[in-house]
C-alpha cells in the first residue's frame, strides 16, 4: 500500500508545486518528504540534485542562527545552471527562534531564483511570522492513518 501513498503524495505535490508559482514552500513531515520533493523536482521539473551547484539540501536536528547565516550566503550567489533556479531543502527538526528571525527575510524577499522547501515535523515549530510566509503543501500519505486500500484509491481517483 506504501506505493500508492507515495503516488498520490507525489501527484498532490506536482499539482500544488504549480510551475513553481511560489518561492517559499513548507512541508510537514521528515526526510521522507524531502525524497519525494526531489524525485517531483527532478522528474517534473527537470531540477537534479546529483552535481547541480544551484541544490542545497540541509538536514538539521536544530536549525541555528549560524546555519540561516550560511543558507542566506548560498541565497546571494546567482545560479551558475542553464535552468536559473537555485534550489534549497531545509529539513528540521527543530528551527530556534533567531534562526527563524535570520530565515524570515529571505523568505519574505527571496531573490526570484530562489526556491525553498522548508520540511519540519509539525507547523507549531515555526514563528507566525515565518508560517505565514511559506506555502504549504499537503501531505496526504501523512493523513492517512491506517492505510486502507479504498481510502488510498479514492484519493488517486
Amino acid at each position: 500500500m506504501r506505493a500508492f501513498h507515495i503516488c498520490n503524495h507525489m501527484q498532490i505535490t506536482k499539482l500544488e508545486l504549480n510551475n513553481l508559482e511560489y518561492n517559499a514552500y513548507g512541508l510537514i513531515g521528515d526526510t521522507s518528504v524531502a525524497d519525494e520533493l526531489i524525485a517531483v523536482l527532478e522528474s517534473d521539473f527537470g531540477i537534479h540534485k546529483e552535481a547541480n551547484q544551484d541544490f542545497f539540501y540541509g538536514q538539521y536536528e536544530n536549525l541555528t542562527i549560524d546555519d540561516a547565516r550560511s543558507i542566506k550566503k548560498m541565497h546571494e550567489l546567482r545560479p551558475v545552471t542553464a535552468q536559473g533556479k537555485k534550489i534549497f531543502i531545509i529539513v528540521a527538526n527543530n528551527i530556534n527562534t533567531e534562526a527563524q528571525n535570520a530565515l524570515l527575510k529571505l523568505l519574505e524577499e527571496p531573490a526570484s531564483y530562489a526556491y525553498f522547501f522548508i520540511i519540519i515535523p509539525q507547523s507549531g515549530l515555526l514563528l507566525p511570522t515565518v508560517h505565514s510566509r511559506l506555502h504549504f503543501i499537503q501531505n496526504t500519505s501523512k493523513r492517512k492513518k491506517n492505510g486502507d486500500l479504498e481510502d488510498v484509491v479514492n484519493d488517486v481517483t
